[in-house]
C-alpha cells in the first residue's frame, strides 16, 4: 500500500506540472515483441494510455490491453503472471484537449505527456501469441483502437517502428527496441 500511495502522489505531481501521465508498454513473449497498427491513424505502434486516478502500471496496463486490444487478447494473456520491467520516462510538450485533474480534484491546463515505460512480459494462457479478435470491436466496453497485432524480432520490430510520423514517438518506440535487445527480452 506504501508503495501505491507513492505511485499516486508520482502521478499527482506530474499532473501539478502539466503533464499527462502515460503508460507505454512494449509486450513481449518468446524473445518477440507486439507492434499494433491503428487502422485509424495508419502505422505501428506499443500500448499506450493514461493513468487513471489510484492505478498502478500493472492496473493500467490492464485497463489499456482490455480498452485497445479487446477481451480476447487480455483473456489470452495471463495477467497474473505478467512481469513489468521499468525502462525510462520522457517528457514530450504538446497541445492536449481539456485538462487535467488531480486525485484532490485540482483541475491543471495541460502541456504535454510525461511518458512512462516499461515492458512486460507476457505468459499466454495457450502455446500460442495473443492476438486481436475482430468479433471484440462490438463489445461494449471495448474501444479496440489498435485493429493489427504483429509479434516481430527484434530487427523486424525496428524497421517498422521507424515509420511512426511522430520523430518524438518515433524516438521513444526505436529506444524501447534497443533496450529489450540490450535486456535480452527481444533477438
Amino acid at each position: 500500500m506504501v508503495e501505491q500511495e507513492k505511485i499516486n502522489h508520482y502521478i499527482d505531481e506530474l499532473k501539478r506540472k502539466g503533464y499527462r501521465p502515460t503508460l507505454v508498454c512494449a509486450l513481449v513473449m518468446n524473445n518477440r515483441v507486439a507492434v499494433f497498427k491503428n487502422n485509424t491513424y495508419g502505422g505501428y505502434e506499443l500500448v499506450q494510455g493514461g493513468f487513471e486516478a489510484g492505478e498502478s502500471p500493472e492496473e493500467t496496463l490492464e485497463r489499456e490491453v482490455i480498452e485497445e486490444l479487446g477481451f480476447w487478447f487480455h483473456k489470452e494473456c495471463n495477467f497474473r503472471q505478467i512481469v513489468m520491467t521499468y525502462l525510462f520516462e520522457e517528457k514530450m510538450e504538446m497541445k492536449i484537449a481539456g485538462h487535467l485533474e488531480t486525485r484532490t480534484k485540482e483541475k491543471i491546463v495541460p502541456k504535454g505527456k510525461h511518458y512512462i515505460v516499461f515492458a512486460a512480459e507476457i505468459h499466454s494462457s495457450t502455446t500460442k501469441f495473443p492476438q486481436i479478435n475482430p468479433d471484440d470491436f462490438s463489445f461494449k466496453g471495448t474501444s479496440v483502437k489498435l485493429h493489427q497485432c504483429r509479434w516481430v524480432n527484434a530487427k523486424e520490430a525496428r524497421s517498422t517502428l521507424e515509420t511512426i510520423t511522430n520523430p518524438k514517438k518515433r524516438e521513444i518506440a526505436l529506444r524501447v527496441i534497443d533496450l529489450l535487445v540490450k535486456k535480452e527480452f527481444v533477438l
